[in-house]
């Protein structure tokens, strides 16, 4: 079974953060000029056979700053160009389209951190300035002109300048892409790899909310696992009609102060939270791709302000939540409600997590948020 809510809670990966500062601004890099990247047709030692073989179906031209060389535009020689994950017509380019990427990409990567409390370092300066990047530049179909920037950790062992790096799995942050369209200046599709990603303060100065005071969404850190039905009667008494008790596949327990805490899963996944003396705390899904159904939502009497709530902050921030939006959980906390919701449109640039404290009629008083 999964129990995925606990990895969308901890920024759906195994995350090391950095949160003293916000961090400066990114800065585009300056684009000298670009050069040719000449291979030496001799036999070269070769331990690893393919991977430092240079592919001569592919062009690299080197991108030189001040600092040196800082990435490359990689082109095919010939028709098809896109390797996967590229779509679009080839499009051959000049050293003020380089530029010009990196001008829109510093732009809305400043975007993002502007509006998080938290956001993936490589979204940050210095961080950024140390990944070499490969550019793939195309035209889609409206004719617009796009860009696949693959970007690679300075000092890792990978020839970049050699081989396309479509398909590389897990290394962490050391990998990230991003795609662009330039014509527009628009974020379409991001991807940072796996499963550690550091994290650092973003430059939000809304209010964070109770997000510290929640218990249940860090279960599986503080808890261990009880058989089925080894929870007290209270426990039992509350459990809900809907989901058929004998379809309990789990139960969670841990200790805070002078209460103890019991955490029943379902065999459909969803989550129930409660104090021993059977006091229901917490509603949750253990999948961060499935929202909570409105039977499990109406355990919380005030829901219905608490999600006009989120849709109308939603909507500031140009966003369908009617549309687009799931809750993920939602757990009382003292006289307050805090709930994370995800809001996942067609585009995955626009996805969004957010974590929102509400007082006990329902008002807003604090968001925990990141891209």
């Amino acid at each position: 079974m999964k129990r995925t809510f606990i990895l969308a809670f901890a920024l759906l990966f195994a995350t090391f953060q950095a949160l003293s500062q916000a961090p400066e601004r990114l800065q585009p890099i300056k684009i000298i000029s670009l050069q040719p990247v000449v291979y030496d047709s001799a036999p070269q030692p070769d331990p690893w056979g393919w991977i430092w073989r240079p592919d001569t179906s592919l062009v690299f031209t080197a991108c030189h700053a001040d600092t040196g060389v800082v990435g490359y535009v990689v082109e095919k020689r010939s028709a098809p160009f896109p390797p996967f994950p590229v779509t679009g017509k080839p499009f051959h380019a000049t050293l003020a389209d380089v530029q010009r990427t990196e001008e829109v990409m510093a732009e809305l990567l400043n975007l993002r951190v502007d509006s998080a409390q938290e956001a993936p370092e490589v979204f940050t300066a210095p961080r950024n300035y140390r990944y070499i990047r490969q550019y793939v530049f195309t035209l889609d179909s409206m004719g617009d002109t796009c860009v696949y920037v693959n970007c690679v950790h300075q000092g890792d062992e990978e020839p970049v300048d050699r081989r396309w790096l479509a398909n590389v799995c897990d290394g962490d942050d050391y990998y990230w892409h991003i795609n662009l369209n330039l014509s527009r200046r628009l974020l379409v599709e991001y991807g940072i790899n796996g499963p550690c990603i550091v994290h650092v303060k973003g430059r939000s100065t809304e209010p964070e909310g109770l997000i510290d005071k929640v218990m249940f969404p860090w279960y599986r850190y503080r808890g261990k696992t009880y058989s089925y039905r080894e929870y007290p009667k209270a426990v039992e008494r509350q459990l809900p009609e809907r989901h058929d008790k004998t379809g309990v596949s789990e139960v969670y327990t841990f200790r805070k102060g002078l209460h103890r805490y019991y955490l029943v899963t379902f065999g459909d996944e969803v989550c129930y939270g409660y104090r021993s003396n059977g006091e229901l705390l917490f509603v949750g899904h253990s999948s961060w791709n499935t929202g909570l159904e409105r039977a499990d939502l109406e355990n919380f009497p005030i829901i219905d302000t608490l999600l006009e709530t989120v849709a109308e902050d939603m909507r500031s921030r140009g966003r369908d939540f009617s549309r687009y939006g799931q809750v993920n959980w939602i757990e009382h906390v003292g006289n307050h409600y805090v709930m994370e919701v995800h809001y996942k449109p067609p585009t995955m640039a626009y996805e969004m997590y957010s974590i929102y404290t509400f007082n006990s009629e329902g008002k807003f008083e604090g968001i925990y948020h990141r891209p």
